[in-house]
């Protein structure tokens, strides 16, 4: 993904799902422009109208981009570390992180909560809340879209 392009649009918009829109089309316009440089007839290009897969994938990345900007320390500590979660890597340095009481863990390249909520009778994403930045425009837009 183009973290300029992509991080060039965070700030451009004030709803929350035509930020999601734009960035799909924007991705799209990627993948067509690489196709056609490479000269190939890719039929790998999505066309027609946008697909949930694209959204969710979408809503993905611009987290991590987010994630990226606001805690690349912390992101560093962990890919550097030998701990198994970012908490004990935290604990274990002493860098006084926002996200140390959180016990955070990583997955799927995305920072989440953790603890111990795995056991509870609840949705893992009730469980383990990605976390964001408090003070980020992108932050502000998905408060605002779900609230």
């Amino acid at each position: 993904m183009n973290h300029d392009g992509v991080y060039s649009l965070l700030n451009q918009f004030s709803i929350w799902t035509k930020l999601q829109t734009s960035i799909v089309w924007f991705l799209r316009f990627n993948t067509f422009i690489l196709a056609a440089l490479k000269s190939s007839r890719s039929r790998n290009i999505t066309r027609g109208p946008l697909r949930v897969h694209e959204l969710r994938h979408t809503t993905h990345e611009i987290v991590r981009v987010v994630q990226e900007l606001a805690f690349a320390k912390e992101l560093e500590l962990i890919r550097t570390g030998k701990g198994d979660s970012l908490g004990k890597v935290l604990r274990c340095t002493g860098y006084l992180s926002p996200l140390r009481k959180l016990n955070p863990i990583i997955v799927d390249v995305i920072l989440r909560v953790g603890g111990r909520l795995q056991r509870a009778s609840i949705g893992y994403n009730a469980s383990h809340p990605v976390i964001l930045p408090q003070k980020h425009p992108v932050t502000q837009l998905i408060i605002n879209h779900y609230h």
